[in-house]
């Protein structure tokens, strides 16, 4: 059987190689990494792209190929199967793709055993924490990851042809259309099939959660209360970029107890649903039991799905400056937090450079009204005063100024120029 599986998995990568991808920024990144001997692990929430990033990585390679994500390779049980089945079908090549790896049972036993054969590996997976688990037991140190997340603005924009570099900006009717399409990608998110194809958005994005939680959760896990983890996601998902505690989560969806919500809280962010942001703080001890914030992976599956009555912009926009800061190297809870003052005045982000405060961000869609640019300044002064950092920003809609203000200055700029700052920050040294 494992034979008639790998016919038909080499039949889809070559479909696969006929088409033409939108290239990945990190797709450059994988490709300059494949010489060595380390396992590649590429992980992503599903439709992310982690199958397109490795296909451009190795489309001027010779490689086999097998998705995991067919219940019929959980048929068998001679793994040995594999690599003899792949050298029959390919004859010879240097790399093997295993797509969703963690599909297959104890698959880690088997990658390890493959590579101390000398095969370059690369694996893609849906599952974060897990995975990173399963990796460290049993190939530490001879393994190398790489997150792929929905596509971020540069990549969107760059597809649809827009630029927005500083000059271009300048131009009143340029400016239109990309603010046009930024608003869009806010609402609609990245997932590469919503932001290229014309497909009908909310469908697709409703019908990619149920998979996730079924195929990613429910079965992995075999959760006891389907209708509980699927009212928790809701619940998060319309209360994004705000605090949580487990207890209040408990109560929210009527769970019976804190240790389930704990426990399926731990499921959707392996699942590469969510993200918790820790509080920063001098003392350990606050900082683990001070409430924490929810990002939602991509703004798509807010509006697809979240039980909200508007849109909330500044909320969207909040999670939007999230993830683009992931994408550029920060690791939430190492480096990115979220602050409050002594005052109780929250701060959205804080960014560490080693063990010193190096950045404070504040996110505001609009600066208009002035009790509102008032509020968020003030924010950032008080938590300059008390933590000391390098730079105080706050990311807008489409508005850039300068507040000088208590010996300060705070550089307000739009979202699409955070856009362009790239992985070469200080803080990712």
């Amino acid at each position: 059987m494992i034979r008639k599986l790998a016919i038909q998995n080499k039949a889809e990568r070559d479909t696969f190689l006929e088409q033409t991808f939108l290239e990945r920024d990190g797709a450059k990144t994988l490709r300059d990494n494949l010489g060595s001997k380390l396992v590649k692990v590429v992980v992503g929430p599903r439709r992310a792209g982690k199958s397109v990033q490795c296909f451009l990585a190795l489309k001027d390679k010779r490689f086999a190929y097998l998705n995991f994500d067919d219940e019929n390779f959980l048929r068998f049980d001679d793994y040995d199967e594999i690599p003899t089945a792949l050298n029959e079908i390919y004859g010879s090549f240097d790399f093997i793709l295993f797509d969703e790896i963690q599909n297959l049972p104890n698959w880690e036993v088997f990658v390890n055993k493959l590579q101390r054969r000398g095969f370059k590996i690369v694996l893609t997976g849906s599952n974060a924490k897990l995975l990173s688990r399963e990796l460290g037991s049993t190939l530490t140190g001879r393994h190398q990851s790489f997150e792929v997340l929905p596509l971020g603005l540069s990549e969107f924009l760059r597809h649809r042809k827009i630029a927005f570099d500083t000059d271009t900006m300048c131009l009143p009717e340029k400016r239109g259309q990309a603010l046009r399409a930024i608003d869009e990608y806010l609402v609609h998110g990245g997932f590469p099939e919503v932001a290229i194809d014309s497909i009908p958005v909310s469908d697709y994005l409703n019908t990619l959660l149920d998979a996730i939680l079924y195929k990613d959760i429910v079965i992995r896990h075999d959760i006891r209360s389907p209708r509980l983890l699927t009212e928790l996601s809701l619940y998060l998902l319309t209360n994004f970029a705000r605090e949580y505690t487990f207890n209040s989560l408990k109560n929210a969806v009527g769970a019976g107890s804190v240790a389930t919500v704990e426990s399926y809280v731990a499921h959707l962010e392996e699942a590469y649903l969510f993200f918790s942001l820790q509080r920063y703080s001098f003392k350990v001890k606050e900082t683990v039991r001070a409430p924490r914030k929810i990002y939602a992976v991509d703004n798509g599956l807010v509006t697809a799905r979240a039980r909200q009555v508007s849109q909330d912009n500044g909320r969207l926009l909040e999670n939007a400056v999230f993830l683009e800061l992931l994408r550029q190297g920060l690791k939430p809870n190492r480096n990115i937090f979220y602050y409050r003052t002594r005052s109780n005045r929250e701060v959205d982000f804080l960014i560490l450079d080693g063990h010193r405060v190096h950045t404070l961000i504040q996110v505001c869609h609009s600066m208009d009204d002035q009790r509102t640019r008032a509020r968020e300044s003030k924010a950032l002064l008080q938590a300059a005063t008390e933590l000391s950092p390098e730079q105080l920003t706050i990311v807008t809609w489409d508005t850039e100024t300068t507040i000088e203000e208590n010996g300060k200055t705070i550089h307000a700029i739009p979202f699409w120029q955070m856009a362009q700052w790239g992985k070469n920050r200080e803080w990712n040294r």
